[in-house]
């Protein structure tokens, strides 16, 4: 697998103080990302101040994850980022605990979204559309109540039942 070149995650204490280097990010993430700076591995120099720049240790999906997992807790990133230095057995534990509650977050997200979304009640598909007012007018016009768009509101694209 191909390293990104911003796969690195280092720290510049001027940025800390001064805050350069989180426009752009949301309030909640502010204080998160303050002083943290994706780059590449040979990079000692801040691109936003010109600071210097001191490793973490840590990667960008590392640091991603832990900022998912603890709702963007400075004090976790920190603590993570000493596990790492002190004991990288443990920290790896904890990091594959992380990457596997990330993922049933994504995968509970999805089932969510997937969930909400209408299904043909004869193919299962969701591949369906609701019947436009336009159309049940145009429908009722022509074939009074025997229309079939009066009477529903939505259509399969797949089969073309109508419900």
């Amino acid at each position: 697998m191909a390293l990104n070149s911003k796969n690195v995650v280092k720290y510049c204490g001027k940025c800390h103080q001064t805050g350069e280097n989180v426009t752009g990010f949301g309030r909640n993430l502010l204080e998160y990302h303050r002083g943290y700076i994706f780059c590449e591995d040979s990079t000692n120099v801040c691109e936003y101040c010109g600071g210097q720049l001191k490793d973490t240790g840590i990667n960008k999906d590392d640091y991603v994850t832990i900022a998912k997992i603890s709702n963007g807790n400075r004090q976790l990133l920190e603590a993570m980022i000493g596990l790492k230095q002190k004991d990288i057995i443990e920290y790896e534990l904890k990091m594959s605990q992380f990457r596997a509650q990330a993922q049933q977050q994504r995968t509970s997200q999805k089932s969510a979204v997937s969930n909400n979304k209408p299904k043909c009640p004869t193919c299962g598909s969701t591949n369906v559309e609701k019947i436009s007012t336009t159309s049940k007018v145009v429908g009722g016009a022509l074939f009074g109540l025997f229309s079939s768009n009066v009477r529903n509101t939505m259509r399969c694209k797949h089969c073309g039942y109508k419900w």
